[in-house]
């Protein structure tokens, strides 16, 4: 049995809340109340350029559409003495640039948007302008997931048939997002100023309309990497006149805009620790670094940790199962905003296997015993336990996680033989790269002063389970902690600090990518861990 997937606009909960960062306060986006005089025959200036001079800019950056409009927009609101009094927003990455003009007003609430793009999870974050202050967060499942679980799926599904569908589904699915946060909170559509975008390399083609075919074949190179910044109508991303959308940079093919941002947001750049960044999702990315370098690499770890690949799995999303335990012959487990269960989350299917593999029903190998041989290995308590809830599904062993008569579904949610293969690959994956990186550093993993875990799937993770499984150092537990969706934290700092911003430049340039894919060392590591830890 095979749970069907929720509605793909269904909340998703993996990616809503952020890191706190700290930084002097620095919109990218700002609109303020300023006054130009008024014209005269010794003062020929034009109406734009007494806008931007009085805006404080260096230049302007107005489409025909929005310059139509500047001179009944300048004259709105007059001041006793003939001046123009008006509401100048401004756009600052090197320069203060002049993107729009609005009839004075002390009541707009002005917002700007971060928005990470994952392969599995949207997140969008609406940040005041006025005092940088999250106002409100939003988290999807990416609308994209029938295209395909992992982003060469994707990218071929583009290629054969449905060139651009993959593209309007990711742009449509933000611009709704947007602008539902907005009405949620009585922000006009006129006062979303502009978007900081992040996401993996694949995605961000998606939303730029760049081709993708290259990043799936060797030698794996995109069309761009640069930071770009373009009007939200030429994405589609149409939610108002003068929309501007920042994306971020990315290093490859495989380490995207997202990383930069999570790394930035750690700051493990500025540290002379020694620290190991892991963004587990359906390309597993890291990070190893400190003040002095970054090495990085990515790892296709398939999207097993997101639900995709897993029988009963799902997203992080209401009624998921994200935590699971043993008591005696009972189990325990915690879903999701306390809903009913409808499937297993890349948390619970880690605490799921830990049990599996504590108490012997799993072993090191990755194979899942049949009940009768289950009996012989398992604790005595629980003995009783797993011959009710070992059963056999498609001839292979299956373990019973949430019994029919508690899900959503009245069918049971299952872990099965080929989910324990999933965990393994994909596991194995993440510690060979763990591993090629610290060989290439030259230490070991007791070098390690500190782990961040990173992503949707870091924001529920047991820590415990995950050194259980060997997904992490085992010698790093206690080191480790989670950052949440630090993607999303740091595209929300570069909309509210230019020290961020510089941060992101700073990133990019010091770090050092690594390709596994002809790297002997992550391939004989990858064997190496395959097996679970004894």
């Amino acid at each position: 049995m095979v749970i069907a997937l929720p509605d793909l606009r269904t909340t998703a909960y993996t990616k809503t809340t952020l890191q706190r960062f700290s930084s002097r306060f620095d919109p990218l986006f700002s609109a303020d109340t300023v006054s130009a005089p008024a014209p005269n025959l010794e003062d020929q200036r034009s109406e734009v350029t007494r806008a931007v001079d009085a805006g404080g800019c260096s230049r302007a950056d107005l489409s025909p559409h929005e310059l139509a409009g500047i001179s009944a927009t300048l004259r709105e609101t007059p001041s006793d003495d003939g001046s123009f009094v008006f509401d100048a927003i401004r756009t600052t990455s090197r320069e203060p640039v002049l993107i729009g003009v609005r009839p004075a007003s002390a009541k707009a609430q002005r917002a700007m948007v971060a928005v990470d793009i994952g392969t599995t999870t949207v997140a969008v974050y609406l940040i005041d302008c006025r005092t940088g202050e999250m106002i409100d967060a939003a988290s999807q499942l990416n609308a994209q997931a029938p295209f395909g679980a992992d982003v060469v799926s994707r990218i071929e599904s583009e290629s054969r048939s449905r060139r651009g569908a993959a593209a309007d589904a990711i742009r449509k699915q933000i611009t709704r997002m947007i602008r539902d946060l907005a009405e949620k909170h009585r922000i006009f559509e006129i006062d979303l100023l502009g978007a900081a975008v992040v996401g993996n390399t694949t995605m961000i083609h998606f939303l730029l309309g760049l081709e993708t075919r290259h990043i799936a074949a060797a030698p794996f190179i995109p069309a761009m990497t640069d930071a770009i910044v373009v009007r939200g109508s030429e994405i589609g991303i149409d939610v108002s006149s003068g929309f501007r959308v920042h994306v971020l940079p990315a290093i490859s093919a495989y380490i995207g805009s997202d990383i930069i941002a999570g790394v930035t947001a750690s700051r493990l750049f500025r540290s002379k620790r020694l620290t190991l960044f892991i963004d587990i999702g359906t390309n597993g990315e890291i990070v190893l670094g400190n003040k002095t370098r970054l090495l990085a690499c990515s790892t296709a770890a398939g999207p097993a940790f997101e639900g995709a690949t897993i029988r009963c799995g799902c997203g992080g999303i209401a009624g998921a199962v994200a935590s699971f335990s043993r008591r005696r012959a009972t189990t325990q487990y915690a879903t999701i905003a306390n809903e009913a269960p409808v499937g297993i989350c890349g948390a619970g299917v880690v605490d799921v296997l830990r049990v599996l593999l504590d108490d012997g029903v799993v072993d090191e190998t990755g194979r899942m015993l049949p009940v009768d041989e289950a009996l012989e290995t398992v604790p005595s308590d629980a003995r009783t336990l797993y011959e009710k809830r070992i059963t056999t599904i498609d001839a292979a062993p299956a373990f019973i996680v949430v019994p029919a008569d508690e899900t959503t579904s009245g069918e049971p949610i299952v872990f099965t033989q080929g989910d324990a293969r999933e965990v393994q690959l994909a596991k194995a994956a993440i510690a060979a790269g763990v591993d090629t990186l610290l060989d290439e550093w030259g230490v070991g993993p007791e070098a390690l002063d500190r782990v961040y875990l990173a992503g949707g799937f870091g924001s529920f993770i047991d820590i415990g389970a995950a050194a259980r499984l060997g997904l992490i150092p085992r010698e790093s537990e206690r080191k480790t902690r989670s950052l949440g969706n630090a993607a999303g934290t740091g595209a929300a700092a570069y909309l509210v600090s230019d020290a961020a911003r510089v941060d992101v430049e700073k990133v990019r340039a010091a770090t050092q990518y690594i390709e596994l894919s002809s790297s002997m060392k992550f391939m004989e590591a990858y064997v190496e861990r395959m097996a679970f830890p004894v």
